[in-house]
């Protein structure tokens, strides 16, 4: 019985710490698009400068 709940427990650990990861990957993504998406909008920006 104790064996079965310390795997439950792993298993909880374990999709916690892949949560936590595609959480960063997702936050990181996120980022980038939103400097992307800075640059293209100051690119717009000079253009209509010019």
């Amino acid at each position: 019985m104790m064996q079965c709940w310390t795997r439950l427990e792993q298993l909880k650990h374990m999709d916690f710490d892949k949560m936590q990861e595609s959480r960063a990957q997702l936050q990181d993504l996120f980022r980038t698009f939103m400097l992307k998406s800075k640059e293209s909008f100051n690119d717009e920006g000079e253009k209509t400068q010019i």
